[in-house]
């Protein structure tokens, strides 16, 4: 009798704890940019909220890689197909840069029925701060219709920047690349790249140097 109770006590506490045990969510970053690895870095901290399982991008460099160890796919198109393949259960857009279309192209590739999204706010929303978890928010009406296109007058940016020496941080992620694209343009007198990895940094350079061949800069 003994035996026996003790063994559907066990039986209990076994399917009770199993029931318990949480769930990890298996989390998807589309963009494997600065805001993108960012975004891993904080749930490295914070294990208990989910794992980075696989990044999404279109970039061709960055297809086939790894980053931080988590795998990189794409292009961002065949999303689902990971979502899938992977067991994803929520997918954060991490491309605060964005424009509409490119917003509208991303959101039209995933079924929301199926998976969570969560996306950044706008780069203008992030100059001020660090990329973090508390900035992760639901997809709203905003972000299906389309960012609001920002109106920059580039005219007068020219006029600021032309014969100065610029220094860009960060130069070779997603943002600070382009930004290096669009300052190379306005014909500073130097353009200095800063930033934490090599290969990044010398991607940026070797761009500038094919198609702004007389842009003076340092790396």
């Amino acid at each position: 009798m003994i035996l026996i109770v003790l063994s559907r006590i066990t039986w209990q506490w076994l399917t009770l704890s199993r029931k318990g045990r949480p769930t990890e969510k298996r989390i998807m970053i589309i963009g494997a940019g600065d805001a993108g690895v960012s975004i891993l870095e904080e749930f490295e901290k914070h294990p208990h909220l989910g794992k980075v399982v696989a990044f999404m991008d279109d970039s061709p460099r960055k297809i086939g890689r790894r980053v931080r160890g988590i795998p990189v796919f794409g292009p961002i198109d065949r999303t689902m197909e990971y979502v899938e393949r992977l067991g994803v259960d929520e997918v954060i857009v991490a491309i605060p840069s964005a424009t509409k279309q490119q917003m509208e192209r991303i959101l039209g590739s995933i079924d929301l029925k199926k998976v969570k999204v969560k996306t950044l706010p706008s780069i203008r929303e992030l100059m001020e701060d660090r990329v973090r978890l508390s900035h992760l928010k639901d997809i709203s009406i905003e972000d299906l219709l389309g960012r609001e296109e920002v109106k920059i007058d580039v005219r007068g940016i020219e006029n600021l920047l032309k014969g100065k020496r610029i220094l860009v941080t960060g130069a070779g992620g997603s943002i600070g690349s382009e930004l290096c694209k669009q300052i190379a343009k306005m014909n500073p007198e130097e353009l200095i790249l800063l930033g934490h990895g090599e290969n990044s940094i010398y991607l940026i350079d070797e761009f500038l140097s094919e198609n702004f061949p007389n842009l003076k800069k340092k790396g």
